[in-house]
C-alpha cells in the first residue's frame, strides 16, 4: 500500500467530497488493487455515477476480506437505498452487522452513524450500538451512556 496505512486513508475520506482532490492523488500511487477499486467507489458516489459505484462495489466485496470489504458493503446499502431496493439493502445490513465486532473502532465510528441515520429515514427499527462494549466498564462513561438512553425515551 505503498507505506499508506488504511487508518490515515479512512480519516481522510471521512471528510466526503472534499478529499476529492486527496483521493485522485493517491489513484496515481497506490498498486493495491482492492484499496484502488474503493477510492473509485467513493469518487463515483461523489460524481453521482451510482451504476459505475454499484460495480466497484461488488469488485472491493469480492476481492478482499479486510475492512474495505465491510466499508464498501456500507456503500452499497447506501446506494441500494437511492434505488429503493430494501430486500437485498436489509440482507446487506445483516451481513454489515454481524461483521461490525470485527472491525476497528475508526472504521466502525464511519459506519455506524451511516447505519443509524439510514435506519431512521427508511423507518428500519435497528438497534446499533455507536459506543464500544471497553466503555462500559467505566463509572463515568456508564452514566453518560444511561443518560443518553433515557433522553431518548
Amino acid at each position: 500500500m505503498n507505506n499508506y496505512r488504511l487508518k490515515n486513508i479512512i480519516f481522510i475520506v471521512q471528510h466526503g467530497s472534499f478529499s476529492k482532490a486527496i483521493i485522485n492523488y493517491l489513484l496515481d500511487i497506490i498498486d493495491d488493487e482492492s484499496l484502488r477499486y474503493y477510492l473509485l467507489l467513493l469518487k463515483s458516489i461523489w460524481d453521482s455515477k451510482y451504476r459505475n459505484a454499484f460495480k466497484y462495489a461488488n469488485k472491493v466485496i469480492s476481492t478482499t476480506t479486510t475492512i474495505l470489504r465491510e466499508l464498501a458493503r456500507f456503500e452499497k446499502i447506501w446506494i441500494l437505498s437511492l434505488k429503493k431496493r430494501q430486500n437485498n439493502m436489509i440482507e446487506e445490513i445483516n451481513i454489515l452487522k454481524n461483521n461490525l465486532s470485527s472491525l476497528p473502532d475508526y472504521a466502525r465510528n464511519l459506519i455506524i452513524p451511516g447505519l443509524k441515520l439510514l435506519g431512521i429515514r427508511l423507518d428500519i427499527d435497528e438497534n446499533l450500538r455507536i459506543y464500544s462494549q471497553k466503555y462500559e466498564g467505566y463509572k463515568n462513561q456508564q452514566s453518560i451512556i444511561k443518560y443518553s438512553e433515557a433522553r431518548k425515551k
